[in-house]
């Protein structure tokens, strides 16, 4: 997680609140923050989905007699990457150091294996991916608006 400078001054300050009004006012910054983070992930899922007109634009278009039509070229661009770490799966093997380590890593290999499939390594993956590609989609689209 990458923290930005005031995050990580504030998390060397930190002291317990004094107060049940201090730790109301906590948990209630908390769960307005959780709100907004929602709010954020319901539009990148609508961009993901291809819902991106807002209403007011399909309100305006409808006005004006057009259709609705655009080319969800986010969907398009993530899951071309999804293919891409998709097609491009590594399989877990451990090198010897040494001839004689050779048995040593095939059992170490055997081992990795096992235990990626496991913890269904490959499905984690995708899905941490596909997480942070929308995040990153939401981080690139709030700076493009702010350098408009």
């Amino acid at each position: 997680m990458i923290m930005n400078e005031e995050a990580i001054e504030a998390e060397a300050t930190y002291s317990a609140p004094k107060t049940q009004t201090a730790l109301r006012r906590m948990v209630e910054d908390y769960l307005d923050s959780n709100t907004q983070n929602d709010e954020k992930v319901k539009k990148d899922r609508d961009y993901f989905d291809g819902h991106q007109l807002s209403s007011n634009v399909v309100a305006e278009l409808e006005k004006r007699g057009q259709p609705k039509i655009y080319t969800n070229k986010v969907a398009t661009a993530i899951n071309g990457m999804l293919g891409l770490i998709d097609s491009a799966q590594t399989a877990v093997e451990a090198f010897p150091r040494t001839y004689k380590d050779a048995d040593a890593a095939d059992v170490a290999t055997k081992v990795l294996r096992y235990l990626a499939d496991r913890s269904q390594f490959q499905k984690v993956k995708r899905l941490v991916l596909t997480t942070f590609s929308k995040r990153a989609l939401r981080l690139l689209s709030s700076s493009l608006t702010v350098a408009k």
